[in-house]
């Protein structure tokens, strides 16, 4: 019996010490996993940010500070987003923009009434474009950052032109921050093209670039806030950036590209290598390579260190003890993961639910109406701006039809359900204008922009679409295309021509009527009045004209003779007055001329 006891003992030993080692090596290659797939569904998080930014942007012709502000205010970014520090909107100018640019943020006084009257592009030195950071939140403690051009710095510029041909979110190099150099930072950049222009090609893109929106994110915070509420302190945690995600040669690990240590600063792990579990996985973060590298505290710890002891010593009293024992540790070992399980379901929900109310603040922010239907054509959801533009609570239309949102125009009804079963038959996007009846009774001309999404087997489930009202843009071009009309009547009804000159007194435009008397129009352009062909002006005349028009003064009734292509005199009669743009800087003259040959004969006479 004792030998029987003793080998019993010694094959329970060696079981015991496996089965641990081996459950310790499976949990942790478990929690490693859930670890990895909680830090992407973080940095996926922040990434929204920017998407729900784009959206913003993309649903407005004109940006706006307030907008801005207002849509970021929202999203309680410090509470709900650890990590992310600085929220920016950067904006594309061009040389020729500069001057109106500066103004225009100098005078926005939507968020502070005083303005920002100091404001100035950074660096100061002239370039052909700019990058400029124009809005910021929050701005308290990141005004260094306010008007900096990050084209003027070769590595962000570099950055820059990556996100803007890519058309890709786009994640930094690691950096320490001006706001806080203690902290390893990154910044996650995406473009903003002009709204309706295609997008599809590298020479697209670069046409229809605006500017682009990022996020400064503190890596340390970001990952700690996990591990105080997620992750917990099964393993130990490093986090470096290896370069981009395909580059010719990879970086190799080390301290200058470390992002994060769960150790701290010195990231001395305090047992021996050989004595402990270790894993890599590896992240795309913005077209980077960020590897993680797990590693246990041991493959054993506490009482489980010792436990082959103990059942070796047990089994040798009895062998009853052994088998005791070893029913004891599956049933706690059974115990133990279905109460894990139960814990990751938990906070997999937790997370999901934080995702939906996410998406939901998302399109309700969103100030064009938003509406989704079923592959059926029933209304699955809408939002609040969908609502106040019907004039339709939202639980009493859910499941209805277009056919019952337009009960008195069947025709209008008849044409949008024909439009979404054409976008069904030929899945992807669809834009077409329609005039609608509203809430507030009068017709808008809008803009239905739609596409369709998809069920996980592939096949379409339904389509989202949005409404933009463009009544104010057609009644502008109405109005624009009857001032032009009036002003083209009024000029060809007249006798007399008109013209404009630039700052050099250069002629820039001048009207057809002028050829009523015998002159060309296009031969002038680009030349001054005493610059012209077959003037007759004598030097004094012309110094005097000139000196005029160089002290930007009116003038009236300034006559000189110029003969016409078939050698035919005319006496002309011209009058002008000088144009100054809204900061007082002359911008050139604009006037009209008169053909007073007949009367300059009669004159004579």
């Amino acid at each position: 019996m004792l030998a029987l006891g003793l080998v019993i003992s010694f094959v329970a030993w060696r079981v015991t010490e496996h089965w641990i080692g081996g459950d310790t090596a499976v949990q942790f290659q478990r929690e490693t996993t859930r670890a990895t797939e909680a830090i992407d569904r973080r940095i996926q998080d922040n990434f929204n940010i920017l998407i729900g930014l784009k959206g913003l942007f993309n649903a407005s012709d004109r940006d706006s500070r307030e907008e801005f502000h207002v849509y970021l205010s929202g999203f309680n970014l410090e509470r709900r987003y650890s990590g992310v520090r600085v929220v920016t909107y950067i904006q594309r100018v061009t040389r020729a923009q500069k001057a109106a640019f500066e103004r225009e943020v100098r005078r926005d006084a939507s968020i502070d009434p005083r303005g920002y009257p100091d404001f100035a592009i950074k660096p100061p030195r002239e370039r052909d474009e700019y990058a400029v950071v124009k809005y910021m939140q929050p701005m308290a403690g990141n005004e260094a950052a306010f008007g900096l051009d990050l084209l003027a710095e070769p590595v962000r510029r570099a950055e820059i032109v990556r996100i803007r041909d890519s058309g890709e979110i786009v994640a930094s190099l690691p950096f320490a921050a001006a706001v806080d150099p203690n902290q390893i930072s990154i910044t996650v950049r995406a473009a903003i093209y002009r709204r309706g222009m295609p997008v599809r090609t590298v020479a697209q893109r670069r046409e229809a670039f605006q500017g682009v929106v990022a996020l400064l994110i503190h890596v340390n915070e970001l990952v700690r806030s996990l591990f105080e509420t997620q992750l917990g302190s099964q393993f130990e945690l490093a986090i470096q950036d290896l370069g981009l995600a395909a580059p010719d040669r990879p970086e190799a690990p080390s301290k200058k590209n470390l992002l994060f240590d769960s150790l701290g600063p010195s990231g001395v792990k305090l047992e021996n290598a050989e004595d402990r579990l270790n894993r890599v996985a590896m992240l795309d973060v913005g077209g980077r390579n960020w590897q993680l590298s797990f590693s246990s505290p041991s493959r054993a710890h506490g009482v489980e260190r010792v436990l082959p002891t103990v059942v070796f010593l047990g089994g040798i009293v009895t062998s009853l003890l052994l088998f005791w024992v070893i029913w004891t540790l599956s049933v706690s070992r059974a115990r133990a993961l279905a109460l894990a399980e139960h814990a990751t379901a938990a906070s997999a929900a937790e997370m999901l639910r934080e995702q939906l109310s996410f998406i939901q603040q998302l399109i309700e922010a969103v100030p064009q109406p938003i509406f989704f239907k079923d592959a059926e054509g029933h209304y699955l959801g809408v939002n609040a701006a969908w609502e106040k533009f019907f004039g339709i609570p939202r639980k009493q239309f859910i499941g209805k039809s277009v056919f019952e949102l337009y009960p008195d125009d069947q025709a209008l009804a008849m044409r949008h359900h024909a439009r979404d079963q054409e976008l069904f038959g030929r899945p992807g996007s669809q834009s077409y204008e329609a005039a609608i009846a509203a809430a507030d009774g009068n017709v808008h001309h809008t803009i239905y922009n739609k596409a369709t999404f998809n069920k996980p087997d592939g096949s379409v489930a339904g389509l989202i679409g949005t409404i933009t009202d463009v009544s104010g843009l057609k009644e502008a071009e109405a109005a624009l295309r009857k001032s032009e009309e009036r002003f083209r009547d009024l000029t060809e009804l007249s006798s007399d021509w008109y013209w404009e000159q630039d700052a050099d007194f250069r002629f820039t435009e001048i009207s057809s009527n002028v050829r009523k008397v015998g002159l060309d129009a296009d031969e002038n352009i680009g030349k001054t009045r005493w610059d012209m062909e077959r003037v007759r002006m004598t030097e004094e005349e012309r110094q005097a004209q000139k000196k005029l028009m160089e002290a930007h003064q009116p003038f009236h009734n300034f006559v000189y003779q110029r003969t016409d292509a078939n050698g035919n005199l005319h006496t002309i009669s011209t009058s002008g007055r000088p144009i100054f743009d809204e900061e007082g800087r002359f911008t050139g003259y604009r006037g009209t001329g008169t053909d007073i040959t007949e009367q300059k004969k009669i004159e004579d006479q």
